[in-house]
């Protein structure tokens, strides 16, 4: 290896992973490995040249991290004032009336997923929603997965348009999150981990998810919750037994469409930034190949 600077080879073997990549060899280092790249020709310019190239690559990409990870922190100042958007304009002292969740809605446990349950000829394929599935004031859909159970359990874990999706468990800061159920997928039940928060009329989902979402929320559930190792749970009650702010439904309906308004701003800015970031990782990535190949002229390489 001394007539090789080990970060060209490194920004070479970048290159070459990404073009078996994209060809269909392979995604990961071990599949590139053993299905081509064994037996690519690498490129051994002179030590000089290799020097060169390196240092090139190592400022410019350092100062492409640079600024990817300056976008990351924007976005993450934007979630921020989302948070702070819809704190500010839920804070609970500016409401006179305050009830028990348990008052205006229906709390449903959800499914235990047991490989080893008893099946009979009853049994039915049902999609069930995970906490993965269950994001901060959204469900992520990529990936639902199924579970076989007696047809007469299907229907007592079912979710129902309008349920809002709360979660038992995890990290600290996810308990409790809300998201809206709008019957994306039909028949789909919920896992026990999950629980289906059914308002009355007196309440809308919309409002209750948002609810959810403020320091407020996040304080009760994180003071309340049963803490083991880092992991922290909730339970039925704690839910019911969290205090909502309850306006007139009018007000309320006022409050989520000039509230989703600033959301829907402040996350169109968010996608702004993550396309950049994700443009900026490609510049890096073609950059690099553009180095190591001779088709960009690097200062102090000879052509």
């Amino acid at each position: 290896m001394k007539d090789l600077d080990v970060r060209y080879f490194r920004y070479q073997f970048l290159s070459i992973a990404e073009r078996l990549a994209a060809q269909g060899l392979g995604s990961t280092f071990m599949e590139l490995s053993t299905e081509g790249l064994a037996t690519t020709l690498l490129t051994v310019p002179r030590l000089d040249q290799q020097h060169a190239v390196a240092g090139y690559l190592d400022a410019e990409t350092a100062r492409i991290d640079a600024l990817i990870t300056k976008k990351r922190r924007m976005i993450e100042l934007v979630q921020e004032r989302a948070r702070a958007t819809i704190s500010a304009r839920l804070e609970p002292r500016s409401y006179s009336r305050m009830v028990r969740l348990g008052a205006v809605s229906t709390v449903q446990s959800g499914l235990t997923v047991d490989a080893g349950r008893t099946l009979d000829g009853s049994s039915v394929s049902r999609p069930y929603l995970r906490v993965a599935n269950v994001q901060d004031g959204r469900i992520d859909l990529t990936e639902v997965k199924e579970v076989q159970i007696p047809l007469a359990l299907a229907s007592r874990f079912e979710l129902k348009r309008g349920d809002v999706l709360m979660t038992e468990g995890g990290d600290p800061d996810k308990l409790g999150r809300g998201a809206v159920w709008r019957g994306q997928v039909q028949g789909c039940l919920h896992q026990n981990h999950i629980f289906a928060v059914r308002p009355t009329e007196a309440l809308l989902p919309e409002f209750l998810a948002l609810v959810t979402r403020t320091a407020y929320a996040r304080i009760y559930f994180e003071t309340t919750a049963s803490k083991t190792t880092g992991i922290a749970s909730t339970s039925s009650s704690k839910i019911a037994s969290f205090k909502v702010p309850l306006p007139d439904i009018n007000e309320q309906r006022t409050t989520v469409n000039q509230v989703s308004a600033d959301l829907v701003r402040l996350d169109r800015l968010a996608r702004l930034v993550d396309c950049q970031i994700l443009l900026l990782q490609e510049h890096r990535q073609a950059l690099i190949t553009a180095a190591v190949t001779g088709d960009l002229e690097v200062p102090g390489v000879a052509r």
